[in-house]
């Protein structure tokens, strides 16, 4: 049987410890980026929690908002007729009075 050159062997094991090296460090990368990906998901979250506080905040001020709102139509409504009403007493106390 033929054997192979030790040329030969060096070179694949020098090529084999190359592959591992590289797919080592590909993992370690990968493995990195993936960690990463899991902290940007986490900020993401905290961010998306803060927003949607902010929603319903928001609602419940639309919600206040809209009451306020209602509550000074009718303060205005009930100004104007307690106004109208003052102002015919003080038009017949005026009368009266030039009389």
């Amino acid at each position: 049987m033929n054997e192979l050159p030790t040329t030969f062997w060096i070179s694949t094991f020098i090529n084999l410890i190359v592959v591992i090296g590289g797919l080592a460090f590909s993992y370690g990368k990968l493995n990195n980026k993936v960690g990463s990906v899991g902290d940007n998901l986490d900020r993401l979250e905290v961010k998306q929690d803060k927003y949607n506080n902010l929603q319903e905040r928001t609602v419940i001020v639309e919600q206040s908002t809209k009451s306020s709102h209602r509550r000074l139509d009718e303060f205005k409504k009930d100004f104007k007729e307690d106004f109208k009403g003052m102002s015919e007493k003080l038009d017949l106390l005026l009368q009266r009075a030039i009389k």
